[in-house]
């Protein structure tokens, strides 16, 4: 077999996946009680505006299960079309018993506000606190800012 006929079978294979995983996703949203997802949205969007970065472990710990925990999914899919939120790239293990410390995607807070007040949150899974956490958050968006301007400069 060549390996353009094997890479476009893979392609045709990821492909396959994602129409599955998006139609599983359309099939869990319809199923999900509304209200609980909109409960579950704003839960997501609260987790945003207090971390710098959140998995739905973070989301979990301010919500109620629903008959389908699947549900989440579907939230999040919105949460990130809302641009509240951005997949990092990155994984973390649960620390959810039930998930039997499956991976969870890393997401960045794109609504991250600062508290003026309350004790800094204590040093999570070596994240550091919540200062350190916004610090470097804020170094990355100065250093696209800059970018920006950089690029609008020479124009």
């Amino acid at each position: 077999m060549s390996v353009p006929l094997l890479l476009m079978q893979v392609q045709q294979q990821l492909s396959t996946a994602e129409d599955e995983r998006n139609e599983a996703m359309r099939r869990v949203e319809r199923n999900t009680d509304p209200a609980w997802a909109e409960t579950a949205l704003g839960a997501v969007r609260e987790t945003a505006r207090t971390r710098v970065e959140l998995t739905t472990d973070d989301v979990w710990a301010r919500l109620y299960y629903p008959r389908e925990r699947r549900a989440l999914g579907p939230v999040m899919a919105k949460a990130v079309r809302q641009g509240w939120i951005r997949s990092t790239g990155e994984v973390r293990k649960s620390i959810r018993p039930e998930t039997h410390a499956n991976p969870k995607a890393v997401y960045e807070s794109l609504i991250f506000e600062e508290y003026e007040q309350g004790p800094p949150l204590k040093n999570v899974r070596g994240l550091g606190t919540t200062e350190q956490r916004a610090a470097r958050w804020h170094a990355r968006v100065a250093a696209q800012e800059s970018a920006k301007a950089g690029g609008t400069q020479g124009s």
